[in-house]
């Protein structure tokens, strides 16, 4: 890809979906975007934050405690974790209620005892 872009034959070169493992042996391999991520610090995106529509994470019994916690629903607590860890969300819906829901993170936060408890629940996937 590097070669392309070095002829000019590509704009750029991004990623999606990659695991950490993926990203280091690209930024192991690579030049160009290994620099430009350090000297740009490029944000990482979430999207589909949800699990894309994975029922049984919303309906986890350690996410809906939180969120009946903070009188906010799971997703919203799963989009405030995002954005504590300063991972820009872009979550998918069509529904207008859920819409206005999605926007709503603002007004609450996670203790530092909540992050670590949805931390914990990572199944690398």
């Amino acid at each position: 890809m590097e070669g392309f872009y070095n002829e000019g034959k590509i704009r750029a070169i991004s990623v999606a979906n990659f695991e950490q493992q993926h990203l280091e042996k690209v930024m192991e391999q690579g030049s160009i975007l290994h620099e430009y991520l350090v000297k740009h610090n490029i944000q990482h995106v979430a999207w589909g934050p949800f699990g894309h529509g994975n029922k049984q994470l919303l309906n986890h019994p350690v996410l809906t405690e939180i969120a009946e916690g903070n009188g906010k629903s799971t997703a919203q607590v799963m989009l405030r974790w995002c954005i504590q860890r300063n991972i820009a969300v872009i979550p998918k819906s069509i529904n207008p209620a859920r819409l206005k829901s999605n926007m709503e993170l603002f007004d609450f936060g996670l203790s530092e005892e909540e992050m670590n408890r949805i931390s914990a629940l990572d199944q690398n996937k």
